[in-house]
């Protein structure tokens, strides 16, 4: 997916914040279900709710609800990282430096 497409379809996509509800139901803020993460075994019947669904439940929500933030701290860090590029002209770029500038970069993202 192109960096075009992803912006496109977070455009596009059920505004966030999603929430969990029901332990295995993602849904927005506003009650539309968006999904739901049980694993329903090959027969149509519904089988309980598993740690497993739960956990992959929320991992959806934590990545979708989370999004603006990592992109904005990625992007920070590639900013911080095409500073230290400029200024080494053509000099050796010491990676300690790098890690400073997304460690910085991610502390941001972070606080926000």
């Amino acid at each position: 997916m192109s960096q075009r497409q992803g912006k496109v379809a977070m455009n596009n996509a059920t505004p966030r914040p999603w929430v969990v509800r029901q332990g295995d139901m993602v849904y927005s803020e506003k009650g539309r279900l968006i999904a739901d993460c049980e694993l329903t075994p090959l027969g149509g019947r519904p089988a309980p709710m598993s740690q497993e669904d739960a956990a992959n439940t929320a991992l959806i929500v934590r990545a979708v609800n989370s999004y603006d933030a990592m992109r904005e701290a990625l992007e920070l860090a590639q900013a911080q990282l095409g500073d230290i590029l400029r200024s080494s002209e053509g000099k050796d770029v010491d990676l300690e430096d790098a890690y400073t500038a997304v460690r910085a970069a991610l502390g941001q993202a972070v606080t926000r």
